[in-house]
């Protein structure tokens, strides 16, 4: 799979004042075998090679040629799969390709039983993270480890480096610490580190984010290496978040394409209502001299509790990175889309809600669309996620994610063609579990899980060519149970699987010789063969044929252990005469938008054969192409064959340069819109051998041709630049120009408010209509407000100040203040004046309200300056003074003692004319009522007579107190008569099982006994308590009519009867 990539560039701002920022618009191919070539175009480059640095993920390349606009580099031996940086190092700038490169071998599948294993270097310290670049520039990989520790063991405070001292087939490291390189020592636990070149120079730097008690830190350390196979770098630098925030995952990006990369910090673990921010440290150095804003951008990821997982890259095909975030270990995602323009801005965060426990989010092309899709470890749940992209320039959209079960508890993860087949597959790590998860890719995004046994459980990973034999290693750091900590190596053993990749039908004629080739592979032995005989044995991928014949090509690697055969490649002859190779011509570099003239010599009867990139069509069989309104996509190498009947020439080559130009774009020297009165002076980034017109509203200025303009007018402002070499010309966008009236503050309020009332303030100022208004209020107390119509409470009296300050947004010149007074006074406080401080029950007390107010509520509902009350209790009245001010009072109007009456009888059931005994207690005087049937109405024990039930009421009162009130009835059965039921069913069901007969329970002396329909005795019971449920001796008695007898002493009996009834 050979892939093109392309860049549009679409509105990119360039700051920096006196040097052309490299610009990458295309890399042909976007994958590749090792030492194979690579052409990228663009501009910012140079035509000396020594002044550029090309770095295939922090793996720098050999420079085979370059122009202003191209580079031609080799592909090297260990480049990981990752973003292409170009840097010229003359001006200390870079830039990076938004795609990824993807290196490969000629594999097919991956077989987890044929690596090495592990070579494992213990610590005594856990080593949490690890990162990959060429730190002492000899081409091989070294390793970044950080070593963390809690707040009750801080004693790890050094970074480790793992100088890579590989060949092919054998792991080798020496390590470095604090020991053996003392600028490692940061003083600190780290978590999670990067490297990159942070000031142009082309050196990886290094950053880690600090671990244990405080983790509000970054520490930056330079790389001051200037011989090959060293290691060197400066003291750490610190730069730090606000504090009580945790630095977690660092990322190296150019935000706003000024050649300088911010970094990037994600901020987890603390106050999940205040960790949801990212910082990003603006990048401020120069080549040999790291430097970043003290002060980082803060911003803030609104719908998240944390910011964890982080990258960032490109995900909309607009070249700007877009940052991606995941939470620790809980759902969403969340995707700032970038939208600088010289200044770092981005647009609101974007949330794409998906269930999970995500720890780490990494980007990579999986199913070949051109777009990077994002890869998420899902810790709890066991899950690795991919996110298909789906985004177009300026929306950002994903498909339904796929979802792959992983070991237990995946961590970190890495991508990287593993199997050699051209596509990236994925590799996690386990927290949990001892081994390594390979998903290799299908080519359209599916995967399939192979597992690496490891001794240890496994945490963070990276993959690549380690040891130089092309295909990707194993690296990650280990842990167990009991606590001990390793970074361990894993050698990739599988086996190249060769195939000959020259274009199948090659033809010889006569006395002509050309060239089959083989992907590149390194540690194996090459045999090209004719038949069955070696015709070549070495380590060269090509060779050179003059003879017909069925061709094949055997690659030996692994110590004898991998030997493959490749499909039989048919070469035949024909008759006729050989073309002579061309020479290509062509009147590049072109101008943007001109017209590419390729021209070969006139051979007879002669089919020309050109390819190109983007080359249309219709010119790819003609003598001399010409192509107008060129792109820059058409930039790049160009091939020619001459065809004479079969036979054909060698295939020749040339790279033409579409002279592409530089973004510019216009800076100004303070935030627009601005203020009357305040200069305004535009720049753009100057670039070699181009001249400069300013327009204004698309006419020129006159005189104006330098790289700056200070400007007083308003309007429309671009700049034309024309390459004075090949006459191209370029407008930049707009940038507009206001200048804004100065704001006139005014507000209006009460002249008098009162303590603890809100206060509205009313907004009467006058503002540009064209600005974002700032509103600024400073109270004349503490309080503040940003509020266009704000309240306030004024906690205590006096003369207050207050101020509006008007200002526009991001025009800080633009300021103006007013101060009116405002008089803040106390609330009159009303008092009660009560008729009676004590009171029963039902006596009226009125209570008068001393002072004079505009209105007066009381507690019970009435207004006025007084009320009238009945119970004894606490009444509040809220008064409003004359100013408005509301206070209130109260008064508790107490009871004098009210008494608690006990009443009883000697009997409450009696037989008419029966005398009854009744007694009350808790007061000083008695009245009863009625009085008729009683011998005494204001005695304590009266004895009451009555012939009819009679309910006996009293009231009781203390002396100088209130009184109380109680009654008590004396049910009176006349002679011959009881009021028992005539029915009950003691059925078992809980209603009317027994036979309860109203009051009988006072008849402590009576007697009832029950009969059956024969006399027999079936119930008797002295003092019956309602508690005959319809059995005798234990057993039930038969459904029927029961006759019964109630006897009392001195009085006849009483009979009735009683149907038992149990359905």
């Amino acid at each position: 799979m050979r892939k093109i990539l392309l860049f549009i560039l679409t509105g990119l701002t360039l700051t920096t004042g006196l040097s052309q920022v490299p610009y990458i618009q295309q890399i042909s191919p976007m994958d590749g075998s090792t030492q194979s070539r690579v052409i990228i175009t663009g501009s910012g480059f140079s035509a000396t090679s020594s002044n550029l640095a090309v770095t295939f993920d922090n793996v720098r390349a050999v420079i085979n040629a370059s122009t202003e606009f191209t580079i031609d580099v080799t592909l090297p031996v260990q480049a990981r799969a990752g973003n292409v940086e170009v840097t010229n190092l003359v001006s200390g700038l870079s830039a990076k390709s938004p795609q990824k490169f993807v290196p490969y071998y000629s594999g097919s599948t991956f077989d987890p039983s044929k690596v090495s294993a592990p070579l494992a270097v213990a610590s005594t310290k856990e080593l949490f993270d690890i990162c990959s670049c060429d730190f002492d520039m000899d081409g091989k990989t070294d390793f970044g480890i950080t070593k963390f520790s809690t707040v009750d063991d801080p004693a790890a405070t050094d970074l480790v480096i793992m100088q890579n001292q590989s060949t092919p087939g054998t792991m080798n490291f020496t390590t470095f610490n604090k020991a053996t390189l003392s600028n490692l020592n940061v003083n600190a636990p780290t978590f999670n580190l990067n490297c990159g070149d942070l000031d142009g120079d082309g050196k990886p730097d290094l950053v880690a984010t600090r671990a244990g008690a405080s983790r509000n830190a970054l520490f930056v350390l330079r790389n001051t290496n200037s011989v090959a196979g060293t290691l060197s770098f400066g003291a750490p630098v610190s730069l730090f978040l606000n504090p009580g925030e945790f630095a977690f995952r660092v990322s190296i990006r150019d935000l706003n394409y000024d050649g300088k990369p911010e970094l990037i910090v994600s901020n987890s673990f603390d106050d999940p209502s205040s960790d949801n921010v990212i910082s990003i440290f603006v990048n401020q150095s120069t080549s040999g001299v790291v430097k970043f804003a003290a002060t980082p951008i803060r911003l803030t990821i609104t719908g998240a509790g944390t910011t964890y997982g982080l990258d960032v890259q490109d995900l909309d095909g607009d070249q700007k990175p877009e940052i991606i975030l995941n939470q620790f270990q809980t759902n969403d995602l969340f995707v700032l889309r970038n939208q600088s323009t010289g200044q770092i801005s981005f647009a609101t965060p974007q949330k794409i809600s998906f269930t999970g426990f995500f720890n780490n989010v990494i980007s990579g092309d999986v199913n070949g669309d051109g777009l990077l899709d994002l890869l998420l470890t899902s810790t709890f749940d066991n899950f690795l996620h991919v996110l298909p992209n789906q985004s177009m320039q300026g929306a950002i959209a994903f498909g339904a994610a796929q979802s792959f079960s992983t070991g237990n508890q995946p961590w970190g993860l890495d991508v990287s063609d593993v199997d050699g087949d051209q596509d990236l597959d994925v590799v996690v790590a386990c927290k949990n579990a001892a081994m390594l998860n390979v998903f290799t890719n299908s080519g359209t995004g599916s995967f399939t899980r192979a597992d690496i046994p490891t001794s240890k459980f496994t945490r963070n990973i990276k993959v690549g060519d380690f040891d130089g034999d092309a295909k990707p290693d194993f690296a990650f750091t280990a842990l167990n149970s009991s606590n001990q900590y390793e970074v361990a190596f894993i050698r990739n053993a599988n086996c190249v699987q060769p195939a000959i990749i020259t274009p199948p039908g090659m033809i010889l004629c006569a006395g002509q010789t050309k060239t089959l080739e083989t992907t590149i592979s390194l540690n194996t032995t090459i045999d090209w063969k004719l038949g069955a005989a070696v015709i070549q044995s070495s380590t060269s991928p090509t060779v050179s044929v003059n003879t017909i014949g069925n061709y094949t090509v055997t690659v030996t690697g692994e110590s004898g252990a991998c030997v493959a055969t490749s499909p039989v490649y048919v070469v035949s002859n024909s008759a006729g005469v050989v073309p002579p190779s061309p020479s290509i011509s062509s009147n590049g570099p072109v101008c943007l938008g001109g017209t590419m003239q390729l021209g070969a010599p006139t051979v007879a009867n002669a089919v020309y054969t050109w390819t190109g990139p983007s080359m249309p069509v219709s010119q790819t069989s003609v003598q001399n192409p010409v192509i107008p309104n060129v792109t820059a996509q058409q930039a790049g190498l160009y091939t020619l064959v001459i065809k004479v009947g079969n036979c054909s020439s060698n295939v020749v080559s040339q790279t033409v340069d579409v002279a592409t130009f530089p973004a510019f774009a216009i800076t100004p020297s303070v935030n627009l819109p601005v203020c009357q009165g305040t200069a305004v002076t535009l720049s753009i980034t100057a670039a070699n051998n181009y001249t400069y017109q300013w327009l204004l509203n698309g006419s020129p200025l006159a005189g104006q041709t330098n790289t700056s303009v200070s400007v007083t007018q308003e309007g429309d402002y671009s700049l034309q630049a024309t390459n004075s070499l090949l006459s191209c010309s370029t407008t930049t966008a707009a940038t507009t120009v206001a200048i804004l009236t100065t704001p006139v503050p005014d507000f209006s309020t009460p002249a008098s408010t009162c303590i603890g009332s809100p206060v509205s303030f009313t907004d009467l100022s006058a503002a540009d209509a064209r600005a974002t208004v700032v509103y600024a209020w400073s109270f004349g107390d503490t309080g503040t407000s940003a509020l266009t119509q704000p309240s306030h409470t004024y906690g205590t009296a006096g003369s207050f100040n207050t101020t509006l300050t008007l200002s526009y947004a991001g025009s800080a010149a633009c300021t103006a203040s007013v101060t009116h007074p405002v008089s803040v006074v106390a609330a009159v406080k009303p008092s009660i004046n009560p008729s009676a401080t004590q009171s029963c029950p039902g006596e009226a007390v009125t209570l008068n309200l001393t002072g004079t107010f505009n209105s007066a509520s009381w507690s019970n509902g009435v207004t006025g300056t007084s009320t009238v009350v009945s119970q004894p209790g606490t009444y509040k009245v809220t008064t409003i003074d004359a100013v408005g001010c509301t206070d209130s009072a109260q008064v508790n109007i107490l009871s004098r003692p009210v008494p608690t009456l006990q009443v009883s009888a000697d009997q409450n059931n009696v037989a008419p004319g029966v005398v009854v005994k009744l007694t009350v207690s808790g007061a000083d005087t008695y009245v009863w009522s009625p009085a008729a049937s009683l011998d005494n109405s204001t005695s304590a024990t009266p004895s009451a007579t009555p012939s009819v039930t009679t309910l006996y009421r009293v009231v009781g009162t203390l002396t100088g107190g209130c009184s109380a009130k109680d009654s008590i009835e004396v049910v009176v059965i006349p002679n011959g008569s009881l009021p028992a039921p005539l029915i009950f069913t003691p059925n078992g069901d809980g209603d009317n099982d027994l036979w309860k007969i109203p009051g009988i329970e006072t008849y402590t002396d009576c007697t009832i006994t029950v009969f059956d329909e024969r006399g027999s005795k079936v119930f008797q019971k002295k003092g019956y308590a309602n508690d005959w449920d319809g059995t005798n001796s234990g057993a039930q008695v038969p459904e029927g009519v029961y006759y019964y007898v109630f006897s009392c002493p001195n009085q006849p009996p009483v009979t009735g009867t009683v149907l038992i009834k149990r359905e």
